[in-house]
């Protein structure tokens, strides 16, 4: 509308450019064509060197909106043209990442861009910009500014956003802080595979399933990674309390020894082609640092799952307990708990452990031996719990997809 640039027919826009002779981009974008509203925008270049002010001075301005007679579009800014800026417009056809945009936020100026690249790992929609289609047109980022741009309070509260994902996400220390996280990782798993690090893993096996032992034995032969212990299941006329009575002893005695996490492992737990020394251990410094409380190998059933890391997950409960690593901040609760004989000990352990996490692909699955000691419908039904698994990675492998193309 008008009123947005007040007497002005066309707002000014500010391009920023090298003394090398380059052209403003050639697809139509400079100047804008008219929006449906009639609103139009020219474009002016300033000079090439950005002023010699550090990005620490720069990231100080407040996010403040310029005068409302005026709207200014900047192009492929330096910081220069940041203070008078209403948006940063960056038609580009591919990026990797593109600095700028960050640049932008620092100053609480909202970015317009096209969604290729890695550009949606910076540009947010509707936080600190906005990403249009691939071959979005000049019309399409008129519309947008046209849009936004009318609406003060919304405008306002975009630029507010935006350098806010400046300050939490989109800047230099930040970085930093992310880079030595990951060259920690490099390092502790060098570590790993010059020493001899080990987890303390219980394994509960009932004295009368002698070809469970057998199958679980094989299962850890070989693998210096695991520091392991047979633990005697206990029995009891209810399978389900049986296993809890099982891993209250296990932690009661993890407690004793002062260990920071345990692994507890059922007797049916295999392992599955995707599992490694290296990748389980990530899993484990990792799902800590996040403030796990407990992660699984593998599970039968969830509800909900969200990404903490490009191969975990948090989720909101799970079914199964053949494999899961059990951290020190868990044990009190799982001690003080009364077992009920209609409990589960996969469904109180969703319950007493906020931050539980999977780790996918799965590094472990439940081998069906025909049978079940735990609960009935598993009896009944021997085959039950394999199909409980398909399921659960087809629904997590769909949420995989999604999140690595997010």
């Amino acid at each position: 509308p008008r009123g947005l640039v007040g007497r002005h027919r066309h707002a000014p826009a500010l391009v920023c450019g090298r003394p090398c002779g380059c052209q403003p981009p050639s697809d139509g974008l400079l100047p804008l064509v008219p929006s449906p509203a009639g609103t139009a925008a020219r474009h002016g270049r300033i000079g090439a060197q950005p002023p010699a002010v550090c990005c620490r001075r720069g990231a100080t301005c407040d996010a403040r909106i310029p005068s409302q007679n005026s709207l200014h579009i900047v192009f492929t800014p330096r910081l220069a043209g940041h203070e008078k800026a209403n948006f940063l417009l960056l038609p580009t056809e591919y990026d990797c990442y593109g600095i700028v945009f960050a640049e932008a936020s620092a100053f609480g100026v909202p970015s317009l861009a096209r969604n290729v690249g890695g550009v949606g790992q910076v540009v947010r929609d509707g936080v600190n910009g906005f990403l249009l289609s691939p071959d979005a047109t000049a019309t399409d980022f008129a519309d947008v500014i046209c849009r936004v741009y009318g609406d003060r309070t919304y405008y306002y509260q975009l630029r507010c956003s935006a350098k806010k994902e400046y300050q939490i996400r989109l800047n230099w220390t930040r970085w930093g802080e992310m880079m030595e996280q990951i060259f920690q990782e490099v390092i502790r798993e060098v570590k790993m595979k010059e020493s001899h690090v080990y987890i303390p893993t219980y394994i509960i096996n009932l004295r009368r399933r002698p070809d469970r032992k057998k199958h679980i034995l094989r299962e850890f032969e070989g693998r210096e990674e695991f520091q392991t212990s047979l633990v005697e299941a206990c029995e009891h006329k209810v399978g389900a309390v049986g296993l809890w009575m099982s891993i209250r002893k296990i932690v009661e005695d993890a407690v004793q020894r002062d260990y920071d996490a345990i692994l507890i492992c059922e007797d049916d737990h295999e392992f599955t082609p995707q599992y490694s020394k290296e990748k389980l251990y990530r899993h484990i410094y990792g799902a800590h640092r996040q403030g796990a409380e407990l992660l699984s190998g593998g599970i039968g059933g969830f509800g909900v799952a969200v990404p903490t890391a490009a191969n975990r997950y948090w989720v909101d409960w799970f079914w199964c307990t053949q494999f899961i690593v059990v951290y020190k901040k868990l044990y009190a609760r799982i001690l003080s708990y009364n077992f009920k004989d209609t409990d589960t000990a996969d469904g109180v352990l969703s319950g007493l452990a906020r931050f539980k996490m999977v780790i996918y692909p799965f590094v472990s699955r439940q081998k069906a031996f025909g049978y079940s000691d735990i609960t009935e419908g598993n009896m009944k039904h021997p085959d039950l719990i394999v199909r409980h698994f398909e399921r659960a990675d087809v629904r997590l492998k769909q949420v995989h997809a999604v999140s690595h193309i997010l």
